[in-house]
């Protein structure tokens, strides 16, 4: 199905939790210091929890937004900036930037490869520090954001999740797909991520605003609205819309009628209405339904 709608697998949701409280905006406040830069971002996150069925209480938001280490007073405006924008044109609920470098972690003693038991235990350095888990233990890891050909990699960033791939390097990049690249498992380095007819076998493998077409296993534009689409592959149209008789169509808002998941933009149909997008991410900051 073809959504915008942010969704996390439960092994992530400390991911999308740094992520989220690294992403925080409100044109009333600023960036100079982490402590005002989360309450920002809960201001701002507040109608997206609302929206989304939450209570939007935010005690949750605020106790997960205080103590990320490392913050960057610079790299938090830069995502103040990209949080604005989507704030303005009504996106940002359904597309959190994932502004990895906002809170850089460290602050300990622990060099790169060093056993630790937590962020704080590493020793800061140019780049995200974090206390990865490893096959031998957690140990200290740093991650810089790479280019096309960076190696090692160590991650890729999937919209606002950073995956991290396994393993024990001490020091790597992560490939982000806004920047059109992924992290390949075979050759360790940062690759370009495929666009029309480059081969591939599902959609991770292709750039944003393509998919993957299993009949021809090759990357294909999404069809635009009211344009021609393959039937049965939802995918193959842009964000919130769905093929429907090989032509790509709305999919319905909140309380709009339906009969099945992809009838909706948020993924659920409930009781023959579509219902708010939940995600274990956005129950954990705003303090559940």
């Amino acid at each position: 199905m073809s959504t915008r709608v942010v969704r996390f697998h439960p092994v992530h949701v400390l991911a999308l939790v740094a992520s989220l409280t690294a992403c925080s905006s409100n044109e009333s406040g600023g960036a100079s210091d982490a402590s005002s830069y989360a309450k920002s971002f809960c201001d701002l996150l507040q109608p997206c929890c609302v929206q989304a069925g939450m209570k939007g209480d935010m005690s949750m938001c605020s106790l997960f937004a205080g103590g990320q280490p490392g913050y960057d007073a610079a790299a938090g405006e830069r995502c103040l900036s990209t949080m604005r924008a989507r704030a303005a044109d009504g996106t940002l609920c359904g597309n959190v930037p994932p502004c990895n470098d906002v809170f850089r972690g460290g602050g300990g003693s622990v060099k790169p490869g060093g056993a630790c038991t937590r962020d704080t235990d590493c020793a800061s350095a140019d780049g995200i520090v974090k206390c990865q888990t490893g096959s031998g233990g957690k140990f200290c890891q740093v991650s810089k954001t790479g280019k096309e050909g960076s190696s090692p990699c160590i991650a890729s960033v999937v919209g606002p999740l950073t995956v991290f791939a396994p393993g024990t390097t001490p020091e790597g990049f992560s490939c982000a797909d806004t920047d059109g690249l992924t992290c390949d498992a075979t050759t360790k380095a940062c690759k370009r991520l495929g666009t029309e007819g480059a081969r591939c076998t599902g959609d991770g493998e292709c750039a944003l605003g393509f998919w993957c077409d299993s009949g021809s296993s090759t990357c294909k534009a999404r069809a635009a609205a009211g344009a021609k689409c393959t039937s049965g592959f939802d995918d193959s149209c842009v964000a919130d819309h769905k093929c429907e008789g090989g032509t790509c169509v709305a999919q319905g808002k909140s309380d709009a009628a339906c009969a099945a998941s992809r009838d909706c933009a948020s993924g659920n149909c409930n009781a023959g209405k579509c219902g708010p997008a939940f995600d274990l991410g956005y129950a954990l900051l705003c303090g559940g339904s």
